[in-house]
């Protein structure tokens, strides 16, 4: 579904070598990096393939290829969502959960901030894009990756709403980390070097002090450490 999601495609691949695999163009540069030697094809393959009353569909401008599927079923659509929007019911503890929070994150339906704030090009465009979805195809059943999911007649509304509280100011503690910074070379397990940029940004909660470090290697993959 989009270019971090790819765990198991190497795996799948080797057990059904005959099937291709496809992927958002946008997602190519960095699955290929994951799957040397295995061909990528764009998701054409896969549109011809499907049967009718499926769908699989793209925002404008997600910069790691997000891939939204939507199938016709007999009490309306279904709609299966990977990153863009998350409906977690509870968020984790520890420094895991402060940071999440920090970023944004909540319990509940909402569009997912590092989405939001990384891999959107355009936030408008977008906005536009999936109100325009919602109301071509209105899901009554909500299944994302990421949490719990939504069904019945109401499920479009709220995917309506999540999309413009993000746009009014869904917001964490830390205003939009900045990674254009120093870079850093570090050394995997295996020897391999890895250049990293780094930022930081230190914040008081609760009366204690906290520092956030964020670093983006090459592959555009966000680390971060409290």
């Amino acid at each position: 579904p989009n270019h971090f999601h790819n765990a198991g495609l190497a795996r799948w691949h080797d057990r059904f070598p005959a099937a291709t695999i496809v992927a958002h163009p946008r997602a190519h540069a960095r699955l290929r990096k994951k799957l040397p030697g295995r061909t990528i094809a764009d998701l054409t393959p896969l549109q011809a393939a499907l049967p009718p009353g499926v769908r699989i569909f793209s925002p404008p401008g997600a910069k790691q290829g997000e891939t939204l599927v939507s199938v016709q079923l007999p009490g309306g659509p279904a709609w299966f969502v990977t990153d863009a929007l998350v409906n977690e019911s509870r968020l984790p503890g520890g420094p895991l959960g402060l940071l999440l929070r920090l970023f944004g994150f909540r319990p509940g339906l909402i569009t997912n901030p590092f989405f939001k704030r990384l891999f959107l090009a355009d936030r408008a465009a977008y906005k536009q894009w999936l109100h325009a979805e919602l109301d071509r195809d209105p899901p009554t059943l909500f299944l994302p990756a990421h949490g719990d999911p939504l069904h019945g007649p109401d499920t479009a509304h709220r995917l309506h709403a999540a999309t413009d509280a993000a746009s009014v100011g869904q917001r964490g503690v830390l205003p939009t980390v900045r990674l254009a910074r120093p870079t850093v070379s570090f050394r995997t397990r295996d020897g391999q070097a890895l250049a990293m940029q780094l930022s930081a940004s230190r914040f008081t909660m609760d009366g204690s002090d906290y520092l956030v470090v964020a670093a983006r290697d090459g592959d555009d993959c966000l680390w971060n450490s409290t």
